[in-house]
Protein backbone atom coordinates (compact mmCIF):
# COMPACT_ATOMS: atom_id res chain seq x y z
CA UNK A 1 0.00 0.00 0.00
CA UNK A 2 2.93 2.58 0.75
CA UNK A 3 4.08 2.12 -2.79
CA UNK A 4 0.99 1.89 -4.81
CA UNK A 5 -0.95 4.46 -3.20
CA UNK A 6 2.23 6.86 -3.97
CA UNK A 7 0.96 10.23 -5.52
CA UNK A 8 -3.07 9.18 -5.69
CA UNK A 9 -5.33 12.05 -5.27
CA UNK A 10 -8.94 12.54 -3.27
CA UNK A 11 -11.40 11.51 -5.46
CA UNK A 12 -9.51 9.06 -7.09
CA UNK A 13 -9.71 5.21 -7.69
CA UNK A 14 -6.29 2.98 -7.54
CA UNK A 15 -6.29 -0.61 -8.24
CA UNK A 16 -3.01 -2.58 -6.26
CA UNK A 17 -2.39 -5.99 -7.58
CA UNK A 18 -0.46 -7.90 -5.07
CA UNK A 19 1.36 -11.02 -6.28
CA UNK A 20 1.45 -14.46 -4.52
CA UNK A 21 4.84 -13.67 -3.37
CA UNK A 22 4.26 -11.03 -1.46
CA UNK A 23 0.87 -12.05 -0.70
CA UNK A 24 -0.46 -15.47 0.78
CA UNK A 25 1.94 -17.36 -1.23
CA UNK A 26 1.28 -21.07 -1.81
CA UNK A 27 0.15 -21.48 2.00
CA UNK A 28 -3.01 -19.74 1.16
CA UNK A 29 -5.45 -18.49 4.11
CA UNK A 30 -7.70 -21.01 5.49
CA UNK A 31 -11.02 -20.95 2.59
CA UNK A 32 -10.91 -17.70 1.80
CA UNK A 33 -7.80 -17.74 -0.62
CA UNK A 34 -6.26 -20.14 -2.28
CA UNK A 35 -2.80 -21.03 -2.55
CA UNK A 36 -0.82 -18.67 -5.01
CA UNK A 37 -3.71 -16.08 -5.25
CA UNK A 38 -2.98 -12.99 -6.43
CA UNK A 39 -5.20 -10.06 -4.09
CA UNK A 40 -7.04 -6.89 -5.86
CA UNK A 41 -7.91 -4.15 -4.27
CA UNK A 42 -9.83 -1.20 -5.36
CA UNK A 43 -9.42 1.97 -3.20
CA UNK A 44 -11.12 4.94 -3.35
CA UNK A 45 -8.66 7.68 -1.89
CA UNK A 46 -11.08 10.50 0.61
CA UNK A 47 -9.03 11.83 2.33
CA UNK A 48 -4.93 11.88 2.19
CA UNK A 49 -3.48 13.44 5.95
CA UNK A 50 -0.29 15.60 6.20
CA UNK A 51 2.26 14.13 7.93
CA UNK A 52 3.02 14.52 11.91
CA UNK A 53 5.15 17.56 12.94
CA UNK A 54 8.51 16.05 14.14
CA UNK A 55 8.32 15.80 18.32
CA UNK A 56 10.23 18.77 20.03
CA UNK A 57 11.66 18.94 23.66
CA UNK A 58 10.95 21.38 26.06
CA UNK A 59 13.13 24.24 27.64
CA UNK A 60 16.32 23.16 30.05
CA UNK A 61 14.82 22.35 33.34
CA UNK A 62 16.25 23.39 37.00
CA UNK A 63 18.56 21.54 38.58
CA UNK A 64 16.82 20.38 41.38
CA UNK A 65 14.58 18.76 38.89
CA UNK A 66 17.13 16.16 37.42
CA UNK A 67 18.98 13.45 39.26
CA UNK A 68 22.31 14.53 39.91
CA UNK A 69 24.75 14.50 37.47
CA UNK A 70 27.26 12.03 39.09
CA UNK A 71 24.66 9.49 39.54
CA UNK A 72 25.36 9.90 44.03
CA UNK A 73 20.84 9.67 43.81
CA UNK A 74 19.04 6.88 44.74
CA UNK A 75 18.42 3.98 42.57
CA UNK A 76 14.71 4.33 40.97
CA UNK A 77 13.38 2.20 38.06
CA UNK A 78 9.24 3.71 37.96
CA UNK A 79 8.72 6.79 36.73
CA UNK A 80 4.89 8.53 36.77
CA UNK A 81 6.12 10.46 33.65
CA UNK A 82 8.43 11.43 30.98
CA UNK A 83 11.36 13.11 32.48
CA UNK A 84 11.95 17.23 32.17
CA UNK A 85 14.81 18.27 30.08
CA UNK A 86 17.90 17.47 31.93
CA UNK A 87 20.79 17.16 29.01
CA UNK A 88 22.17 20.24 26.64
CA UNK A 89 21.02 19.27 23.13
CA UNK A 90 24.38 21.08 21.86
CA UNK A 91 26.42 18.30 23.76
CA UNK A 92 27.75 15.12 22.73
CA UNK A 93 26.84 12.18 26.10
CA UNK A 94 29.16 9.58 26.43
CA UNK A 95 28.55 6.45 28.69
CA UNK A 96 29.95 3.51 29.80
CA UNK A 97 27.97 0.68 29.95
CA UNK A 98 29.91 -2.01 32.59
CA UNK A 99 28.71 -5.67 31.86
CA UNK A 100 29.86 -8.99 33.02
CA UNK A 101 31.27 -9.19 29.38
CA UNK A 102 33.79 -6.00 29.56
CA UNK A 103 32.80 -2.44 29.07
CA UNK A 104 31.42 -0.40 26.46
CA UNK A 105 31.42 3.11 25.68
CA UNK A 106 29.37 4.92 23.81
CA UNK A 107 28.60 8.65 22.46
CA UNK A 108 25.01 9.28 21.89
CA UNK A 109 24.15 12.51 19.72
CA UNK A 110 20.63 14.76 20.90
CA UNK A 111 21.20 16.49 18.08
CA UNK A 112 19.76 13.21 16.11
CA UNK A 113 16.97 12.25 18.83
CA UNK A 114 16.69 14.70 21.84
CA UNK A 115 14.09 12.77 23.89
CA UNK A 116 15.51 9.66 23.25
CA UNK A 117 18.65 10.75 24.81
CA UNK A 118 17.44 12.55 27.20
CA UNK A 119 15.19 9.62 28.35
CA UNK A 120 18.74 7.55 28.66
CA UNK A 121 20.65 9.91 30.01
CA UNK A 122 18.25 10.91 32.77
CA UNK A 123 17.31 7.15 33.64
CA UNK A 124 21.12 6.35 33.43
CA UNK A 125 21.57 9.20 36.40
CA UNK A 126 18.97 7.66 38.33
CA UNK A 127 20.86 3.78 38.18
CA UNK A 128 17.94 2.77 35.97
CA UNK A 129 19.76 0.48 34.18
CA UNK A 130 22.47 -1.01 37.03
CA UNK A 131 22.63 -4.80 37.67
CA UNK A 132 19.86 -5.74 35.07
CA UNK A 133 19.86 -8.52 32.63
CA UNK A 134 19.54 -8.48 29.17
CA UNK A 135 16.85 -10.46 28.24
CA UNK A 136 17.23 -10.98 24.32
CA UNK A 137 20.19 -11.74 22.42
CA UNK A 138 20.24 -12.85 18.39
CA UNK A 139 23.54 -13.56 16.46
CA UNK A 140 24.08 -11.29 14.16
CA UNK A 141 21.43 -9.27 15.01
CA UNK A 142 20.97 -7.78 18.00
CA UNK A 143 21.66 -7.82 21.93
CA UNK A 144 18.71 -5.90 23.44
CA UNK A 145 18.59 -4.38 27.28
CA UNK A 146 17.13 -2.23 29.95
CA UNK A 147 14.19 -3.59 31.07
CA UNK A 148 14.49 -4.31 34.67
CA UNK A 149 12.30 -6.97 34.90
CA UNK A 150 14.27 -8.72 32.54
CA UNK A 151 10.37 -10.13 30.71
CA UNK A 152 11.31 -8.18 27.68
CA UNK A 153 7.88 -6.15 28.91
CA UNK A 154 9.15 -3.52 31.35
CA UNK A 155 9.50 -0.13 31.32
CA UNK A 156 10.27 3.04 33.34
CA UNK A 157 6.38 3.91 33.13
CA UNK A 158 6.08 6.68 30.29
CA UNK A 159 6.64 5.91 26.26
CA UNK A 160 9.14 8.49 24.15
CA UNK A 161 7.64 9.38 20.74
CA UNK A 162 9.90 8.16 17.92
CA UNK A 163 13.31 9.73 16.52
CA UNK A 164 13.09 7.74 13.49
CA UNK A 165 16.75 7.72 11.28
CA UNK A 166 16.64 7.71 7.53
CA UNK A 167 16.71 4.02 6.07
CA UNK A 168 20.14 2.98 6.08
CA UNK A 169 21.53 4.73 8.75
CA UNK A 170 21.92 1.58 11.13
CA UNK A 171 25.71 0.41 11.57
CA UNK A 172 27.34 -2.57 13.57
CA UNK A 173 27.68 -0.56 17.18
CA UNK A 174 24.67 1.55 16.84
CA UNK A 175 22.39 2.10 19.83
CA UNK A 176 18.55 1.83 18.40
CA UNK A 177 15.16 2.14 20.76
CA UNK A 178 13.30 -1.17 21.01
CA UNK A 179 9.51 -0.62 20.43
CA UNK A 180 5.85 -2.48 20.67
CA UNK A 181 5.05 0.14 17.84
CA UNK A 182 5.03 3.48 16.71
CA UNK A 183 5.72 6.28 19.85
CA UNK A 184 6.01 3.33 22.27
CA UNK A 185 9.66 3.21 23.07
CA UNK A 186 10.96 3.41 26.94
CA UNK A 187 13.50 2.17 28.91
CA UNK A 188 14.39 -0.76 26.49
CA UNK A 189 17.24 -0.30 24.02
CA UNK A 190 19.22 -2.43 21.32
CA UNK A 191 22.76 -2.55 20.37
CA UNK A 192 22.89 -4.10 16.63
CA UNK A 193 25.62 -6.68 16.62
CA UNK A 194 25.68 -8.08 13.12
CA UNK A 195 24.56 -7.06 9.12
CA UNK A 196 21.22 -8.17 9.68
CA UNK A 197 20.33 -5.98 12.68
CA UNK A 198 22.20 -3.30 10.08
CA UNK A 199 19.58 -3.81 7.34
CA UNK A 200 16.48 -3.02 10.04
CA UNK A 201 13.89 -0.80 8.38
CA UNK A 202 14.24 2.83 9.96
CA UNK A 203 11.46 1.76 12.65
CA UNK A 204 13.71 2.65 15.77
CA UNK A 205 15.09 5.45 17.45
CA UNK A 206 18.74 5.97 16.62
CA UNK A 207 20.76 7.48 19.42
CA UNK A 208 24.37 6.71 19.75
CA UNK A 209 27.02 4.06 18.32
CA UNK A 210 29.80 2.51 20.23
CA UNK A 211 33.25 3.79 20.13
CA UNK A 212 35.15 1.76 22.34
CA UNK A 213 34.59 -2.30 23.17
CA UNK A 214 33.19 -3.47 20.01
CA UNK A 215 35.33 -6.81 21.08
CA UNK A 216 32.71 -7.06 24.23
CA UNK A 217 29.89 -6.25 21.31
CA UNK A 218 31.38 -9.20 19.34
CA UNK A 219 31.34 -11.79 22.99
CA UNK A 220 27.56 -10.71 23.40
CA UNK A 221 26.43 -11.63 20.04
CA UNK A 222 28.71 -14.86 20.54
CA UNK A 223 26.15 -16.07 23.01
CA UNK A 224 22.81 -15.01 21.59
CA UNK A 225 20.42 -17.42 21.27
CA UNK A 226 19.79 -18.43 17.54
CA UNK A 227 16.44 -20.13 18.57
CA UNK A 228 13.43 -18.36 20.48
CA UNK A 229 13.92 -15.18 19.22
CA UNK A 230 17.10 -14.59 21.53
CA UNK A 231 15.47 -15.47 24.82
CA UNK A 232 16.89 -16.22 26.53
CA UNK A 233 21.05 -15.50 25.62
CA UNK A 234 23.17 -18.96 25.86
CA UNK A 235 24.71 -17.03 29.01
CA UNK A 236 23.73 -14.72 31.56
CA UNK A 237 24.12 -10.90 29.98
CA UNK A 238 24.09 -8.84 32.92
CA UNK A 239 24.77 -4.38 33.06
CA UNK A 240 26.30 -3.74 36.24
CA UNK A 241 26.00 -0.19 35.47
CA UNK A 242 25.37 2.79 32.90
CA UNK A 243 27.34 5.93 33.74
CA UNK A 244 27.49 9.49 32.36
CA UNK A 245 31.66 10.22 31.70
CA UNK A 246 30.91 13.51 29.61
CA UNK A 247 27.99 15.97 28.87
CA UNK A 248 26.60 18.46 31.39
Amino acid sequence: FDEGLLGARVGGLRQIDIPPALAYGDAGAGDVIPPGATLTFVVEILEVSKPAPPPTIGPLADPSECPPTDGSGEQQQEFEAYPPTCIDVDETYTVEIVTNFGTIVAELDPGRAPLTVNSFVTLARYRYFDDTECHRAIPGFVVQCGDPTATGAGGPGYAIPDELPEAGEYEIGSLAMANAGPNTSGSQFFIITGDRGAQLPPSYSLFGEVVEGMDVVAALDAVGNPEDNGVPPLEEILIESVTVVSGT
